[in-house]
């Protein structure tokens, strides 16, 4: 990658970038919309680690863009055309754990394309295309530094209409969004993550749509098969008794000078200045164009035209590679000098961390070593939070629509005892961080390897979640430099949605949907957004000892009543083979 010259890597994973500082001090990093970094403090812990630029989630709305764009300290890159991903970007398991194909690693068979249903009507998840491209001029206003358009696996003619009509409406011309919508759609366009309408968002891929498509084709076809623009060069040739003939050619910024054949005395004809301009000005098929052409030829001299035209074509070759060696980034190159971290012995029996929804839940789980609320749960007593001491962690909520007031919802549980937190993003580690909470880390950082959980222990976090695409054998494999646990019980979050599926108003839910297969997904609803659980139960309770050495046992409550919270952790203790219908989730097969 050095030596390809790239302006800038894009990274999710806190331990790529780690190890890209570290051999290529040089390069830029730009953090990647699958970071899920949504709020200005997601955004200032991309600059505290190194990034220049953050691309932003998707499901930001124009006062949060406005928000981060004011006080960022590094450039903020926001999706302005394309794909619409139901689920933020970086959160999404649908695709891994029905079909074996991970969404997070760029491998997504878009499941959630497909039929869905909940309370006897028919739903798809998929979302219109995105399209801000008539707000350019404000985002630029805002102070956006980039415009992201998704065009992977599209056509060429839909990459050069949206690039064109980006064009038109920064220039303050009006975009012809007619074309670029009849070169792919599903059923027209939507801003409704930037307006906050998020009502008329849902949309397929229609037969319609399809022969609109192409129906325009021809005609943006011709936004890109045109010559590209070449570029003037000016040439100086000279031809001298005895000596080798020379030319040089140069843009105004590179010169390159080539060495030809020594000239013969002419015996019948000889090279004249009118000639060899003339086969100097051959630059067809190059990317230049000829300007000035000087000659210095003394008389009585003959050089071939084949010796002359491989004097132009050498010239012409060596300054293409100049103006690409002016023009690429060059990065030094250090050979990494540490080595992996001692793997750091975990407990001989793994504790268990439970995750509830209710202080019901909770006072049930009194054998768990730590239990985790979330922040909202938590607010509402706190003498009740006090009680768990040192055993509770707080959760705060995965999708950030109010930074502001979870800041202050943070410091109300902080001065009311809580002392840990449980980090599902970056703005929740530099938010906990600052207000001298013990950070742990979640299943939503997508910790997948050793440099990722040194990355995250060097910013503070006490231990960390393995990721749930891992197989046992990649948890094995790591040495992480502090504790590392392992989801083992429960409903995996599949989806993080900002909108609800249903278009309801809450307590008019079905509360799940249903599959081609008839496999019933839960739908959590917390207040502003959702999470899409999977339909089956993992249950790793004869399986716990696989994935040594871990260090603590992650239980994901959902429904559970208190008495069934007691029975699942004695069935655990015990090593009971799991009921009919769960899961091992990935653990065994894993994901592409």
């Amino acid at each position: 990658l050095a030596q390809a010259g790239p302006d800038a890597l894009i990274v999710q994973d806190l331990g790529a970038a780690r190890l890209i500082r570290a051999m290529l001090p040089d390069m830029p990093l730009h953090a990647s919309t699958q970071m899920s970094v949504h709020s200005p403090e997601g955004v200032k812990f991309c600059a505290d680690t190194g990034f220049s630029r953050v691309v932003i989630a998707r499901e930001c709305g124009k006062d949060t863009l406005a928000e981060i764009t004011r006080d960022a300290p590094v450039g903020i890159e926001a999706f302005v055309h394309g794909a619409l991903c139901v689920s933020v970007s970086g959160q999404c398991m649908l695709s891994a754990v029905i079909g074996g194909r991970s969404g997070n690693r760029g491998l997504c068979a878009q499941p959630c394309r497909l039929d869905f249903r909940g309370g006897g009507q028919n739903y798809a998840l998929s979302l219109k295309d995105l399209s801000l491209i008539d707000r350019a001029r404000e985002l630029d206003a805002m102070g956006v530094a980039a415009l992201k358009i998704e065009g992977r696996m599209r056509r060429p003619e839909y990459v050069a209409a949206a690039v064109h009509a980006c064009r038109a409406a920064l220039a303050g011309q009006t975009p012809d969004m007619a074309s670029l919508r009849a070169v792919f759609s599903r059923q027209g366009f939507t801003n409704g993550y930037y307006t906050g309408s998020h009502a008329d968002m849902r949309g397929t891929r229609t037969a319609e749509d399809a022969r609109e498509s192409a129906a325009v084709l021809p005609k943006l076809r011709a936004l890109y098969d045109r010559p590209i623009r070449p570029v003037p060069v000016d040439m100086d040739f000279t031809l001298s008794p005895g000596k080798p003939a020379g030319l040089t050619v140069t843009d105004g910024q590179t010169e390159c000078f080539v060495r030809g054949e020594i000239p013969q005395t002419a015996r019948t004809r000889e090279t004249g200045a009118e000639e060899a301009a003339r086969l100097l000005s051959r630059l067809g098929g190059t990317a230049f164009t000829a300007g000035e052409i000087k000659t210095h030829i003394k008389p009585g001299l003959s050089l071939s035209a084949s010796a002359v035209n491989a004097m132009r074509r050498e010239a012409c070759e060596a300054l293409f590679l100049a103006r690409a060696e002016r023009n690429t980034p060059r990065y030094a190159v250090r050979l990494p000098a540490e080595t992996a971290p001692e793997p750091r012995k975990p407990q001989k029996e793994p504790f268990y961390r439970v995750h509830c929804q209710t202080f019901e839940q909770a006072q049930a789980a009194d054998a768990a070593a730590q239990v985790v609320l979330p922040l909202d749960i938590a607010e509402r007593d706190f003498d009740r939070l006090r009680a768990y001491a040192d055993r509770l962690l707080i959760e705060p909520p995965r999708l950030i629509l109010d930074e502001a007031a979870l800041s202050r919802s943070l410091n109300r549980v902080r001065a009311a005892g809580a002392t840990r937190l449980l980090c599902h993003n970056p703005a929740h580690a530099r938010l906990g961080k600052s207000m001298g909470f013990i950070l742990h880390g979640g299943l939503s950082l997508n910790v997948a390897n050793t440099l990722s959980a040194a990355a995250w222990a060097e910013y503070g976090l006490r231990d960390l979640t393995a990721s749930a695409e891992l197989r046992f054998s990649d948890i094995r494999a790591m040495r992480p430099a502090v504790p590392i646990g392992i989801a083992a019980y429960g409903r995996l979050a599949l989806m993080l949605l900002r909108r609800c599926p249903f278009d309801r108003t809450c307590g008019n839910c079905p509360g799940a949907l249903t599959d081609r297969t008839s496999r019933r997904f839960p739908v959590l609803c917390h207040g502003g957004f959702r999470e899409l659980l999977n339909a089956d139960i993992l249950w790793l309770g004869d399986k716990k000892d696989a994935a040594v050495p871990v260090s603590f046992l992650s239980f994901l409550l959902y429904d559970e009543s208190p008495g069934d919270v007691q029975k699942i952790l004695r069935a655990y203790r015990e090593g009971h083979a799991p009921p009919p219908g769960h899961t091992r989730g990935l653990y065994l097969r894993g994901t592409q």
